[in-house]
């Protein structure tokens, strides 16, 4: 636990900001202050409880790492609290794709003004977009019906209609923190109910990644309610929060759940990472 709080003073430091330099209400400043509340507490009790801040702190270092090194990383929009869950996700999202063997590289442009996707995928021959949503309610949600989950992932496609309408092909993305894993279920099944209708404007779109950075707290191995507030009657939502579990095991953790289009018939072919070919890489689940 200490070395994820000491990655991120690292990196923090790197990129000329320190954690209180972010406004109280942004995401990173309040995890990382957890976090670092969490190590206190365990410094004090010697047992190895990791809760969500603290797993989400690491992951989200990673992925900045990652993100800088491909210069994919606007520092200077990064202490903006209202562009931090799109920018953070988008970056989580590329990182997947990235992984997987995919070119993937920012606008070229920085500018603002028209309708440009988020990020590139090129191939040798062709160049698509990910075009990625980060909906509020994929938001640390607690529930999200079958109704619910066909309305997000339409209006996630409405949305991004101006991005993918004019390309040779195209992957959407969408996103959100700490998604229970059967919300991400339904998130899928929503797109592969909406690609089985074979509406021709989709028929460029490889598919739809859905993800989650980190884990819902009900979720976490090793849940033990209630213990770390026994010994600590004092630490409020932290007792809510105690696990214990191996800090490394969820190190860079994206729960992933991917949507592929049956009636694709766009111009570049898709391979499993590894497969001899040229095309798009990704592994289907």
């Amino acid at each position: 636990m200490r070395r994820i709080v000491d990655e991120a003073d690292s990196l923090f430091r790197s990129l000329g900001l320190t954690p209180t330099s972010f406004p109280p209400s942004h995401r990173l400043r309040r995890v990382y202050e957890a976090a670092v509340h969490d190590l206190q507490l365990h410094t004090v009790d010697g047992h190895w409880e990791q809760g969500p801040d603290t797993i989400e702190l690491a992951h989200t270092v990673r992925i900045l790492r990652h993100s800088r090194s491909k210069q994919w990383l606007e520092v200077d929009k990064l202490p903006d609290a209202g562009n931090y869950r799109h920018d953070l996700t988008l970056m989580a999202a590329a990182t997947y794709v990235a992984e997987a063997g995919n070119d993937v590289r920012p606008h070229p442009t920085l500018a603002r003004g028209g309708a440009r996707p988020d990020m590139w995928i090129h191939t040798d021959s062709l160049s698509g977009p990910i075009e990625h949503k980060a909906p509020e309610r994929l938001n640390e949600p607690a529930a999200l019906t079958t109704a619910d989950a066909d309305r997000l992932v339409a209006n996630v496609f409405k949305s991004a209609r101006h991005q993918i309408g004019a390309v040779p092909f195209a992957l959407v993305s969408v996103g959100g923190f700490r998604v229970p894993r059967a919300l991400l279920d339904e998130t899928r099944l929503a797109a592969e109910r909406l690609f089985a209708t074979g509406a021709a404007e989709l028929k460029h779109v490889l598919g739809l990644l859905a993800f989650s950075v980190g884990l819902a707290r009900k979720e976490l191995p090793g849940m033990l309610p209630g213990a770390y507030g026994e010994r600590h009657p004092g630490v409020g939502i932290h007792a809510a929060l105690a696990v214990e579990i191996d800090p490394g095991r969820f190190d860079g953790l994206i729960v992933p759940r991917i949507a592929r289009n049956p009636h694709y018939a766009g111009p570049v072919s898709i391979y499993r990472p590894g497969e001899p070919g040229n095309g798009f890489y990704l592994p289907f689940s």
